[in-house]
């Protein structure tokens, strides 16, 4: 296995995550893809930074994973044509969900929740998982046409 622990580029960020990581660990800032290099400079050295250039940043990306970091992730084959299980239980329930909106869209947490249910379903021994700011995981999925598909 190849070792991942990685110096973190930012103490000061680390001690207070805006992120909410997947149940089973805490250490998601010393992640690779986790925006971080957008994250190397003290708190006040980065707000000067953002007011100079007028904006709110740096922003931490919202990710979904086809599976644990201890996991791995599956191929599902639907007649002769291969998909990644992960993608392919995302793009039905997206589909599935789309179409079922006479209640509330659901939020990016539940949305990996249904994918992770569809997947156990089918038989996958793989655990989807969500990160990214607290707020816009538990958000409302705001689909195109206002989730008003038939």
């Amino acid at each position: 296995m190849i070792d991942r622990e990685l110096a973190p580029p930012n103490r000061e960020f680390q001690k207070k995550s805006p992120l909410q990581a997947p149940d089973e660990t805490r250490r998601m800032t010393d992640r690779l893809g986790y925006a971080m290099r957008l994250r190397t400079l003290p708190d006040d050295a980065c707000r000067s930074v953002r007011r100079r250039l007028g904006h709110k940043g740096p922003y931490m990306p919202m990710l979904l994973y086809a599976c644990r970091e201890n996991e791995l992730s599956y191929e599902y084959v639907h007649g002769s044509v291969p998909y990644g299980a992960f993608t392919y239980s995302l793009a039905k329930t997206l589909r599935r969900e789309t179409r079922r909106r006479k209640r509330a869209a659901p939020t990016f947490r539940e949305l990996v929740d249904l994918v992770r249910d569809d997947m156990r379903d089918l038989g996958y021994d793989q655990k989807p998982a969500v990160t990214g700011p607290r707020a816009k995981i538990a958000a409302a999925i705001s689909f195109p046409d206002g989730g008003r598909s038939s």
